[in-house]
């Protein structure tokens, strides 16, 4: 029955995970394959307006060279130029413009244009080709009188453009050469070719309107454009996620009736591991699993079964350790007891020695002081840098009144600093060994400690600085001093020893630095993290 539900969970796990990818990996197709096939699409009549603008340019540059051509015709000028002394050789000459510029007309490949002579010379009648000047706008006709002789200027309106040239020369005779070119004559230069798409020729850029507008712009500054309905691209993308739907279903009934097979055949085998992990002698095994070596599940079941065996290790060890921890609790007892017997024999040496002198009970106070405050406190217990510093004071006056020799020092430690927290014996055994290595009953020794707080952006960190003006250590010495066997002859805690509970108590960040020279003393910095 169990073997049965993991087999539907694992089924339905499975078949959640592939109905998943591939409804993602169909939809990133989709996505693709229309984003593509939209992007060809506008690709295309980017290409086809290309060519429609190339095509409708070349007419237009017909215009401009049919423009150059009037203009360096001596002809022209001289029929326009002329005084007529009769009606005939007027007409005569209007003929022949005429005929002229009909050659141009019948060579064009456009329909619906003609071209235009504006002149001032009234003694020629108007004709098709010709007209006079007066019946032209008069800003217009400015405008095209201030061009260079034999320039252009091309001008649009909703419904045509027209070439304006200025052919006036030094004759006095003013002539403007205009050749004008409705839309329905630039549409039917398109209508000659495959039209493909809905193209357009405007003097402005068209509006959008729910159309996707790709517009170029002509030599005579009208504007080509193809206007593609947006409804173009929803209706590509509607027809390939519809295609899209339909290949998911399929593949989901192949993948359906493909994965329920794929699992029983795949769970056989685990199902027997599973049974075999659940059995009561499991736990905690004391034998190697018998797995068959053709299982798939081979390697995993060997991982498994050293892991197993792992746990009944980590467990024998769990319980070594507390064998030892109780150890540890009793001796910890015991420890406590020993300061009280210390006190107490110290109490009765006192009484009896004060029956013999002032000295030994003085002594014996001193001793105790310091074994009541050093053996008390532990970290964790509020013990300060303020302790640390009654410590070192106490310490320094048991050695005085045993040496019979008044040693010097000063402590200056920053109030901030004095009430923060840290552990016993932090300073004590580098005052130790400045005393007995350093200073030994040396007249004008002196010993100071200064410490602060300093703060530098979000960090506070708290330096203190031993010094004494003893003899030094050598570097052989204090190599000695430094190196972890080693530790003092009186305290017993050792310079290495601190060390590593400093960097234990104030993690990696806490440094300390020690530099000698001989004759002249020994320094001792200690950095650490701030801890209020």
């Amino acid at each position: 029955m169990k073997s049965n539900n993991l087999n539907k969970k694992i089924h339905r796990i499975i078949w959640s995970i592939t109905v998943t990818l591939i409804v993602m990996l169909l939809f990133i197709v989709c996505l693709f394959f229309s984003s593509n096939q939209w992007n060809r699409t506008i690709h295309k009549a980017e290409s086809f307006l290309q060519s429609r603008t190339n095509q409708i340019n070349t007419q237009l540059e017909i215009l401009v060279k049919y423009n150059e051509i009037i203009a360096e015709n001596p002809l022209v000028y001289k029929y326009f130029s002329d005084d007529y002394e009769n009606t005939q050789s007027a007409i005569n000459a209007t003929f022949y413009i005429n005929d002229y510029f009909q050659t141009f007309y019948n060579s064009y490949d456009g329909t619906n244009t003609t071209i235009y002579i504006y002149h001032n010379n009234y003694a020629l009648p108007p004709s098709t080709h010709s007209r006079y000047i007066d019946t032209l706008d008069e800003a217009l006709c400015e405008e095209i009188l201030n061009l260079r002789l034999n320039r252009f200027l091309w001008k649009n309106t909703a419904d045509s453009t027209t070439l304006y040239g200025n052919m006036t020369k030094r004759t006095g005779t003013k002539m403007i050469l205009a050749i004008p070119l409705t839309s329905d004559s630039i549409n039917n230069i398109l209508q000659l070719y495959d039209q493909s798409y809905n193209t357009h020729i405007t003097a402005y850029q068209p509006e959008e309107n729910g159309h996707i507008h790709l517009v170029n712009e002509l030599i005579n500054g009208q504007y080509i454009s193809i206007s593609i309905p947006k409804s173009e691209k929803h209706i590509i993308y509607l027809r390939n996620l519809t295609t899209t739907l339909m290949l998911t279903v399929f593949l989901f009934a192949i993948i359906y009736i493909t994965s329920k097979k794929i699992t029983s055949k795949i769970t056989k085998n685990l199902y027997g591991f599973i049974d075999y992990l659940m059995s009561d002698n499991k736990y905690l095994l004391t034998r190697n699993m018998d797995i068959d070596a053709d299982n798939e599940y081979k390697d995993m079941f060997l991982k498994i079964d050293r892991m197993v065996s792992e746990i009944n290790k980590a467990h024998n060890d769990a319980e070594e350790l507390r064998r030892r921890n109780t150890s540890l609790m009793l001796y910890h007892m015991q420890y406590q007891i020993n300061p009280h017997l210390l006190y107490n024999a110290l109490s009765a040496l006192k009484w009896e020695a004060m029956q013999y002198g002032e000295a030994i009970p003085e002594k014996i106070d001193a001793l105790a002081d310091y074994y009541r405050l050093s053996l008390t406190q532990t970290p964790g217990d509020g013990y300060t840098f303020r302790d640390e510093a009654d410590m070192i004071v106490k310490y320094i006056t048991l050695l005085s009144l045993i040496h019979n020799f008044e040693y010097q020092y000063t402590i200056e430690l920053d109030e901030k600093l004095l009430c923060a927290a840290t552990i016993p014996h932090i300073l004590q055994p580098f005052v130790e060994n400045a005393i007995l290595h350093g200073i030994n009953r040396r007249e004008s020794g002196y010993i100071k400690i200064t410490g602060q707080i300093k703060t530098q952006g979000n960090k506070s960190q708290a330096e203190i600085t031993l010094t004494d003006n003893g003899f030094g250590i050598s570097a052989q010495k204090l190599k000695q001093l430094l190196n972890v066997n080693y530790t003092s002859q009186h305290s017993g805690l050792g310079v290495k020893n601190t060390l590593s509970r400093i960097r234990l108590y104030y993690g990696q960040e806490s440094t300390v630095n020690i530099t000698s020279k001989e004759n002249e003393g020994t320094t001792v910095l200690l950095v650490f993290p701030y801890k209020p």
